[in-house]
C-alpha cells in the first residue's frame, strides 16, 4: 500500500499544480510536505494569513534532519495579505514561491468566489505553478474546492496515524515524562487507535494526571468521547455478557465462536483471512440489533455504530466526504465491529433513479460497496435489515458478506431461553424447566418476538409490584402477554413475506430441531432472585 508521503512525493516530482489535504493535524502534514520537498530537491514555503510567508531554499531543506523543520526565513508582513502573495506569483519576482512546495494554510476559506480579483489571482498562482516548478498544498481542517481551479487540484486523503505513528507518540511521551508503561504497550496503542496525534497526546497526558501512568482504560474512555465528537461514528459500551445476552441463535453463536480469535496476532500468523462481516435480516424485534451489539464482546474487539442518516449533508459532495471519513475512522479504530442498524432505511431510494436526491444515496451506496470490497484493515461489519428486498441486490450479492443470516420467530425452546435471559436482566431469577406437560401461561407467548416477550415481562413486573411487590409468577407473564397483539398477527401479511424471503435466501440463525417423542410442552416456574 502506497503511503501518503510516497503519493505526495510522486505528485510533487510530477509537477502537479495543486494538492488539497484535509486534516486538523497541521504539524504532521507539514512534516510530510517537507519530506516531499526534500525528495523532489525543492525548497519549502508555508503561508498563513496571521504569519505571512516563510521560506527555506532547497539547500536548507536538504541539510535539515529528517523529520525536522528547516530554518525558515520570514519574507515580510506584507505577505500576510492574500492579494500580495498572489501578486508575487504573477510578477514572478519572489524566489520564495518558485521551485518550491508552497503550503497555504486555510487559504480555501477565503471568499474566492465573492472577490473576483482574488479568485483570479489565486487561479494564476495555481495554474502557473508548473512553469516555475511550484506545487501548491492547500491545507485545512475543512475543504471546499474553488470552482475556477477545481480541475487543477488533486485531493489527497490524510489518514489518522497508524500503529507505528502512535507507537512513536507513545515513546515520545514516555521519554518526556520519564515513566514506565503500565501494562502492555500494544494495549495502549490499541486504545489510542482512531485518535489524531494531538488527541493521543491529550489522552496520554490525562491518563498521567489521573493515574500517574499510561492506563488503557482512561485512554479508551477519551477515545469514546473523541469518536462521538466527530459526529460520524459512536463507540458502543460492550455488554459483558456477550452472546449470553441473547436467547436462541444457536447456529449463529457457533459460527461466531469459531471466529472469536480471528483478529488475534496468532490468527494473522496462522494465515487466517479476517472475516468480512454479516448481514442479519428477518422479522423486527427478534434480536438482530441485540446480537450485533453482543458480537464485539464475543470477539474481543470494540463495537462502533455507523448511522447512515448522519452521513447526509446539505452541501454538494458533503455526504460522500462524510462517508469516506466515517469509513476511514472505522479503519483507524480497527480491529473493530462496525454496526449499521436497519441499513435499508439509511439507503432507501438507492435502487431508484436518484431523481429525489440528485443521486446522493446511490453515490453513498457506491462508496460503501467499494469500501466493503477494498477495505485494508480488519473491520468486521454487522448490518441488520428488516426488509432486505428494499435493498439493492448488489449489497447482498454472494461474496459481499461472509453469511447472510435470517432471524425467524423463536420456537418454544428459544422462547424459554429468551425468557431466561430477560428475567436475568431484570434481576428476577431464572426459568426452571420441569416435566413435559403443557403450560397454558406460556402458550400465550406463541409467535411472540423477543422484544414482545420482554414487554410482557415488564408489564407482569408492574402487576406484581402493584399487588404488594410480591414475587413474579409465570401466570403473571401469561396474563400480561394476553394484552399484547404480536407483530406476527398485527402485520401478518408483511411478516409472512419477510419470513418467506429470509427462509428461502438466507441461513437460519437457529437450524431446525428434531422434536423428541412425547415432548408436548414445558412446565415452568420462576426461582427467586439471588
Amino acid at each position: 500500500m502506497t503511503s501518503f508521503r510516497e503519493r505526495l512525493t510522486s505528485y510533487v516530482c510530477a509537477n502537479f499544480p495543486a494538492i488539497a489535504v484535509q486534516s486538523s493535524e497541521e504539524s504532521r502534514v507539514l512534516t510530510e510536505c517537507i519530506e516531499a520537498a526534500r525528495a523532489a530537491k525543492r525548497g519549502f514555503a508555508v503561508w498563513s494569513i496571521t504569519e505571512g510567508l516563510s521560506f527555506a531554499d532547497a539547500d536548507a531543506v536538504a541539510k535539515a534532519k529528517l523529520g525536522t523543520t528547516p530554518k525558515l526565513v520570514e519574507i515580510g508582513d506584507e505577505t500576510k495579505e492574500p492579494d500580495a502573495l498572489c501578486e508575487m506569483a504573477r510578477v514572478g519576482e519572489a524566489k520564495a514561491i518558485q521551485d518550491v512546495v508552497l503550503v497555504l494554510r486555510d487559504f480555501q476559506l477565503l471568499p474566492l468566489d465573492r472577490e473576483p480579483r482574488l479568485g483570479r489571482a489565486f487561479h494564476d498562482l495555481v495554474v502557473g505553478g508548473p512553469n516555475v516548478s511550484r506545487t501548491v498544498i492547500l491545507l485545512g481542517a475543512t475543504w471546499t474546492s474553488p470552482p475556477n481551479v477545481e480541475k487543477s487540484i488533486t485531493v489527497l486523503d490524510f489518514d489518522l496515524p497508524d500503529a507505528d505513528a502512535l507507537g512513536k507518540t507513545l515513546a515520545k511521551c514516555v521519554k518526556a515524562n520519564e515513566i514506565k508503561v503500565n501494562g502492555n504497550a500494544d494495549d495502549l496503542i490499541a486504545a489510542l487507535s482512531g485518535l489524531s496525534t494531538t488527541e493521543a497526546e491529550n489522552a496520554l497526558a490525562l491518563s498521567l494526571v489521573e493515574t500517574g501512568g499510561f492506563t488503557p482504560s482512561v485512554i479508551y474512555r477519551e477515545k469514546v468521547t473523541a469518536v462521538k465528537r466527530s459526529g460520524l461514528l459512536e463507540i458502543i459500551a460492550p455488554d459483558p455478557r456477550g452472546l449470553d445476552a441473547v436467547g436462541g441463535f444457536a447456529d449463529f453463536k457457533g459460527w461466531v465462536k469459531l471466529r472469536k480469535r480471528a483478529f488475534t496476532k496468532e490468527a494473522v500468523a496462522y494465515g487466517l483471512p479476517p472475516p468480512k462481516g454479516v448481514l442479519v435480516c428477518g422479522v423486527p424485534g427478534t434480536g438482530k440489533s441485540l446480537v450485533a451489539k453482543a458480537m464485539g464482546t464475543a470477539m474481543g474487539i470494540p463495537i462502533v455504530r455507523l448511522d447512515i442518516g448522519q452521513l447526509f449533508g446539505s452541501l454538494v459532495g458533503e455526504s460522500e466526504r462524510k462517508t469516506r471519513e466515517a469509513l476511514a475512522l472505522a479503519e483507524a479504530v480497527a480491529p473493530c465491529v462496525l454496526f449499521c442498524d436497519e441499513i435499508e432505511k439509511g439507503l432507501a431510494g438507492s435502487s431508484g433513479s436518484g431523481a429525489n436526491d440528485s443521486g446522493v444515496t446511490k453515490r453513498l451506496l457506491g462508496a460503501i460497496l467499494t469500501w466493503l470490497q477494498d477495505r485494508k484493515r480488519p473491520v468486521f461489519m454487522v448490518a441488520t435489515a428488516n426488509d432486505v428486498t428494499s435493498l439493492p441486490p448488489e449489497l447482498y450479492r454472494c461474496g459481499r458478506w461472509d453469511v447472510i443470516w435470517s432471524v425467524d420467530l423463536p420456537d418454544a425452546d428459544e422462547r424459554l431461553e429468551i425468557l431466561r435471559v430477560v428475567l436475568a436482566k431484570k434481576g428476577r431469577g431464572h426459568v426452571v424447566v420441569s416435566g413435559t406437560s403443557d403450560d397454558a401461561a406460556l402458550s400465550t407467548l406463541d409467535n411472540f418476538t423477543g422484544a414482545e416477550i420482554e414487554a410482557a415481562v415488564d408489564n407482569a413486573l408492574y402487576a406484581a409490584f402493584y399487588d404488594g411487590a410480591r414475587e413474579l409468577t409465570v401466570a403473571d407473564i401469561g396474563e400480561a402477554a394476553k394484552a399484547i397483539v404480536p407483530l406476527s398477527k398485527m402485520a401478518k401479511a408483511r411478516v409472512d413475506e419477510i419470513r418467506a424471503w429470509s427462509q428461502k435466501n438466507a441461513r437460519l440463525v437457529s437450524g431446525p430441531k428434531a422434536k423428541a417423542d412425547g415432548d408436548e410442552g414445558r412446565k415452568v416456574t420462576i426461582t427467586k432472585a439471588n
